[in-house]
C-alpha cells in the first residue's frame, strides 16, 4: 500500500506539496485509496490462476490535481478532480454528470460535482466555473429531451467569510467536506 501511495503522491505538483493545502489533500487521498482497497474484499473468493494477487492500484491522471487562482490578487487554491481508477470498480467516483472535485483552501475543503472547474478572471473578480451537464441544467424550451450541451455554476471565493460565494436560489455550489486536517 506505501508503494501506491508514493506513486500516487509523485503524481502532485511540486508547488502543492509546499502549501498549507497539503494535509487535507492528502487525507482526501487516503480515504479514497481505503475505499479502493475495501472494496477488493468482494473480488477475494475468485478464483485466478495468478501465483500473486494483482498490487491494488489507484489511479488519477496528471492533470488532475492543479492549482487554480481564486482572487484577482492571486489567492491560489488547490484542486482534487476525483477522476481515480481503482482495480475491479473501475472509476466509482465519476458518472455521466462528471466526478466529484474538492477544491481547498488555506487547508479547507470544499466539494462539488461536475466537470473539471476551472477560473477566470471577470474584471475585478475571479468566478470558479463548474460545467454541469444533462439533468443539472435547464433551458427556457424545458423540452423533455436529453440536455448534452453544457451549463456552468459558478462560486466567488469571499476572503472575509472564508468561504464561496453563490446564488441563493439553488443549492450551493460548494458545500464544506469533511476533510480537514
Amino acid at each position: 500500500m506505501r508503494y501506491i501511495m508514493a506513486i500516487l503522491l509523485m503524481l502532485v505538483p511540486l508547488h502543492v506539496a509546499a502549501d498549507q493545502n497539503e494535509d487535507a489533500l492528502q487525507h482526501i487521498l487516503d480515504d479514497h485509496l481505503a475505499f479502493c482497497v475495501s472494496e477488493q474484499a468482494q473480488f477475494n473468493n475468485v478464483e485466478t490462476q495468478e501465483a500473486e494477487p494483482e498490487p491494488i492500484q489507484l489511479k488519477l491522471s496528471d492533470d488532475s490535481i492543479y492549482q487554480i487562482d481564486i482572487t484577482a490578487d492571486g489567492k491560489k487554491a488547490t484542486v482534487l478532480y476525483t477522476n481515480f481508477s481503482c482495480n475491479n470498480i473501475g472509476y466509482a467516483w465519476c458518472g455521466t454528470g462528471g466526478c466529484t472535485s474538492y477544491i481547498i483552501v488555506d487547508g479547507v475543503s470544499f466539494k462539488t460535482f461536475g466537470f473539471k472547474l476551472f477560473a477566470v478572471n471577470a474584471e475585478d473578480e475571479v468566478v470558479v466555473l463548474i460545467p454541469r451537464s444533462g439533468s443539472q441544467c435547464q433551458n427556457a424550451v424545458q423540452d423533455g429531451l436529453s440536455k448534452a450541451s453544457p451549463c456552468f455554476d459558478t462560486a466567488v471565493w469571499d476572503d472575509n467569510l472564508k468561504a464561496f460565494n453563490s446564488r441563493n436560489s439553488s443549492p450551493l455550489v460548494f458545500t464544506f467536506s469533511e476533510y480537514e486536517p
